[in-house]
């Protein structure tokens, strides 16, 4: 993902590897915890909106999103900064479109 961001191996890396060491739940390390499974499904849809020009990518995105509201109420989080976001766009007078593969 930083590299799709960045475009710059060098800070790609930087930043893949600052973020491998932030200490998240590291307390749960040994227990089963639907957290790790609810921070999987958010990063794989941020993953398949960077791709969603694929038609594939966009009924991954949907089934993600499916997926992590059944499991976890910070799915609303997510839907709110997605939502937050095209409020933005549309306050800059940015279309939101799709680019057609050839």
């Amino acid at each position: 993902m930083s590299l799709k961001l960045a475009k710059s191996p060098k800070i790609a890396l930087v930043t893949a590897f600052m973020s491998g060491f932030i200490p998240i739940m590291f307390v749960e390390i040994n227990k089963v915890a639907i957290d790790y499974l609810v921070l999987l499904l958010i990063f794989s849809i941020i993953y398949c909106i960077f791709k969603i020009n694929e038609r594939k990518y966009v009924d991954y995105a949907l089934i993600l999103i499916f997926l992590l509201v059944m499991t976890s109420p910070l799915a609303f989080i997510l839907i709110i900064g997605l939502l937050f976001y095209l409020l933005l766009l549309k306050l800059e007078n940015l279309k939101v479109e799709m680019k057609r593969q050839r």
